[in-house]
């Protein structure tokens, strides 16, 4: 099992219900700036066959997007790279089941025998209003594209807009916590090479490798129901580390967070999940 794989199920799993049910009011002013640059139209006449949606609901579910990135994250990370091998005396070549879910967490290849600091049990990580969420690329490199959209005032980043950003919000010269090929594709920007040559497999080995995955979901809420489009803004960011099979599966996630703001809400969320997996193997 690679390093992210079972990350990324609970990822998904947990961000997508957090699409489709966020409903706290409380919420509904940490994206408006997001919300307003998007989802603002200029001299257009909406038609009886257009869906709507409300900025005020959608603000609220792209904060259930963001809360619900942080919690499957964290909680991930709690029994990632456990059952890698052996450890020593200790044998992990067993994948956890669902019945370990409450159960004490196993020692990681990474923890030198000792248990997640992050939760003793295996269970969901959480973090009061006070606190601060840890750094990690899975989130920290979505936070700095749209970031990057923001202050170019764009929609489709430039390779050379994606390395700026890269170079000046990413450390170099200490742990940044980025995993393969995104580490690869930052390697070769502090070189002067820019996306999408920074995930030519000649360049980066580690191109098929789940980063993109984890990094690039968010252009698929940019354009909320039109998969088509999220594709084109997606399409660079996703070839910044990964290649083939990789930006593919890529972009099926994109597709599937398009499609949240236009699955059948009256169905029960595992149903709404699938429709939007059909869709997107499409």
């Amino acid at each position: 099992m690679t390093k992210k794989r079972v990350k990324k199920i609970i990822f998904s799993a947990i961000l997508l219900t957090s699409l489709l049910s966020c409903n706290s009011k409380n919420n509904e002013s940490h994206a408006d700036v997001l919300v307003d640059t998007l989802l603002t139209y200029t001299n257009y006449s909406p038609k009886s066959s257009d869906l709507i949606i409300s900025r005020e609901k959608y603000s609220n579910k792209l904060y259930g997007f963001w809360l619900g990135q942080c919690i499957a994250n964290w909680t991930g990370l709690v029994t990632e790279m456990d059952k890698i091998g052996n450890i020593g005396e200790i044998k992990t070549d067993s994948f956890y089941t669902r019945n370990d879910w409450g159960k004490p967490d196993q020692p990681s290849i990474w923890g030198e025998g000792i248990p997640s600091d992050l939760s003793p049990t295996i269970d969901f990580v959480f973090r009061d209003e006070n606190e601060i969420w840890g750094a990690d690329d899975d989130t920290d490199i979505e936070y700095m594209y749209q970031y990057l959209l923001y202050t170019n005032k764009t929609s489709i980043l430039t390779g050379q807009q994606i390395k700026d950003g890269w170079l000046k919000h990413i450390k170099a010269e200490e742990e940044n916590y980025l995993w393969v090929s995104n580490q690869q594709a930052f390697n070769l920007m502090q070189e002067g090479m820019l996306p999408p040559e920074t995930s030519n497999p000649e360049k980066n080995p580690h191109f098929e490798m789940i980063d993109a995955q984890l990094t690039t979901e968010i252009f698929g809420l940019f354009a909320p129901t039109r998969p088509d489009v999220a594709l084109k803004l997606a399409h660079l960011p996703i070839r910044t580390t990964a290649r083939q099979e990789a930006a593919w599966i890529s972009e099926f996630y994109v597709i599937m967070y398009s499609l949240a703001s236009k699955v059948d809400e009256s169905l029960p969320i595992e149903q709404q999940i699938q429709w939007m997996a059909n869709e997107a193997r499409k």
